[in-house]
């Protein structure tokens, strides 16, 4: 189970967009391989097996209660919901294997998503943009509160076979959280990788996601 602590960064960040990534039948790496291919260790942070999960996408702890998250708040506007994540609603997305792994340290919390995925909805995934008209809104949470929440691009070299990356702004309750996230596409399989909190960095996320493929090419080829 998540600490208090870290499920009020994944609140703060959710409707950022959504913190798994979806792909489509790919490679048929089975999610037992997939999380093989996690890093144990990055630096001072260590892979947490307490909240690492494997199994079918949208069976998923963290995805069920990302989706009751969303579901919970209003939005100023509604078709930002799934803010660079449109495609995760497709059958294939749903039933697609995937391994979650979580690795927290002061100030960031890192989670890194394999998924098996065709080189289709790899590319599409890669594609896909904010609405232009998402780049900025806010969300009414239940208790009332508001956050507010800013998507820009981060321009990043390549990773992988290809790889976008951008950042997410989150101002609540006086506090600014961060979340730096890269989608890239491997061998028959979609990463994800997402630094956020209070001290998030660019350099944690392309330093965590170079470590995290050599490892995963060792394991997935």
């Amino acid at each position: 189970m998540r600490s208090p602590g870290s499920r009020v960064l994944v609140a703060l960040g959710a409707l950022g967009t959504t913190t798994l990534l979806a792909a489509g039948c790919g490679s048929d790496h089975s999610p037992e391989e997939l999380h093989d291919a996690l890093l144990t260790e990055f630096e001072d942070a260590v892979l947490a097996e307490d909240q690492t999960e494997t199994g079918v996408y949208e069976e998923l702890t963290t995805v069920q209660e990302s989706e009751a998250l969303r579901s919970s708040v209003e939005l100023d506007k509604p078709e930002c919901a799934n803010t660079a994540s449109e495609w995760n609603e497709l059958e294939e997305v749903r039933s697609a294997n995937a391994a979650v792994g979580v690795y927290g340290r002061e100030g960031e919390y890192i989670t890194h998503i394999l998924l098996d995925a065709s080189s289709d909805t790899a590319q599409e995934a890669l594609d896909a943009r904010p609405p232009e008209e998402c780049q900025e809104y806010e969300a009414t949470n239940a208790d009332g509160s508001v956050s507010s929440y800013s998507v820009s691009d981060l321009d990043l070299s390549d990773v992988g076979s290809g790889s976008y990356a951008f950042l997410v702004e989150t101002e609540a309750q006086d506090t600014t959280v961060l979340m730096y996230s890269l989608v890239y596409e491997g061998d028959g399989y979609l990463g994800m990788t997402t630094v956020l909190g209070t001290e998030a960095s660019e350099d944690t996320l392309v330093n965590f996601t170079e470590t995290a493929l050599e490892h995963e090419a060792s394991v997935l080829g």
